[in-house]
């Protein structure tokens, strides 16, 4: 199988159809407010994401059927969503509730796509797939442990993205200077020992040091979670990440980091970046233009670890 079978994610791909067939995170719920509609883009295909004002988010099509105007443009009204050019009205359901130009409304032969959409662990998931939607249970429960919930936008295709998450030597280079990772066994040395074995699930990696054994799980098709010891502190960290293509080119990360312990959440706390510094994606850009060197990485942002990974899978 080549690589072109993992890379492509559009409509009628074969990783794009496997991909749709699972929940996808799409936004941080958070972010997302009453009355509030944005576009999105996952896997080369355009959606408008709104939250009705009972609070429920919904997915549906970008476009209004009736002249093509983007429905992300639109007004929620109640929990329904109209279209700002000639107001017809859509359900969640994607059903046409209201025509007010039409002399004769035809409403009940008018239907947009919509998809099945949940909040679980601060993130709005949508299954774009066909069929019925399997159980999210494994995700439910969770959202009294979260610590953080995050998003970066990278430029680059998610395959080496997810596949550098499960490469346990990467952590020592890359890595070595940050805080917390850095000081972790992941960080000081290489692994002694590095073993992978296949699960129900996906895979279980397990990374072998002097000072212990460390284990990252890989969730097909496009998930990954690991826990490590926050440096000297011994505070393990837990994280479930998602890569999520928005097209061949570039793709999300969703970082969800749960069990934090409060020591942790101290030692995080005065990380945060200025509002008005760079975005991951600009930094990338810059590094990569050799404007800046990946040394010059602000080690005290709470994405520095992330723009790390970054520039050496964007890099590729």
């Amino acid at each position: 199988m080549s690589s072109e079978d993992f890379v492509h994610t559009g409509p009628g791909t074969s990783a794009g159809r496997y991909l749709r067939q699972h929940w996808q995170p799409v936004y941080v719920a958070a972010e997302l407010a009453p009355n509030q509609t944005r576009p999105i883009q996952v896997m080369g295909e355009a959606f408008t994401l709104y939250r009705g004002e009972n609070g429920e988010a919904h997915v549906v099509a970008d476009r209004c059927p009736h002249r093509g105007t983007r429905l992300s443009l639109g007004r929620v009204e109640r929990n329904n969503l109209r279209c700002i050019y000639h107001g017809w009205m859509f359900n969640s359901a994607g059903e046409c509730v209201e025509q007010p130009a039409e002399p004769k409304p035809f409403c009940e032969q008018i239907n947009i796509a919509a998809y099945p959409t949940v909040e679980r662990l601060g993130l709005i998931f949508t299954f774009f797939g066909s069929g019925t939607a399997p159980s999210l249970q494994e995700l439910s429960g969770l959202e009294q442990n979260i610590e953080s919930v995050s998003v970066v936008r990278h430029p680059c295709n998610d395959f080496p993205r997810a596949e550098n998450n499960v490469d346990g030597v990467h952590v020592h280079f890359v890595h070595g200077n940050t805080q917390g990772l850095g000081e972790s066994s992941r960080g000081v040395g290489l692994p002694i020992k590095i073993s992978a074995v296949e699960t129900s699930w996906g895979i279980k990696h397990t990374l072998e040091y002097a000072s212990g054994v460390e284990e990252n799980h890989f969730i097909m098709p496009n998930s990954c979670y690991f826990n490590w010891s926050y440096g000297p502190t011994g505070i393990r960290v837990h994280n479930r990440l998602w890569y999520v293509p928005i097209d061949d080119k570039s793709h999300q990360l969703f970082v969800v980091t749960l069990l934090a312990d409060n020591v942790f959440k101290r030692t995080r706390a005065g990380s945060e970046e200025a509002k008005n510094s760079l975005s991951v994606e600009d930094i990338v850009a810059e590094i990569l233009a050799g404007n800046q060197t990946f040394d010059q990485i602000d080690l005290t942002s709470k994405d520095a670890i992330l723009t790390q990974d970054a520039v050496v899978t964007c890099g590729q």
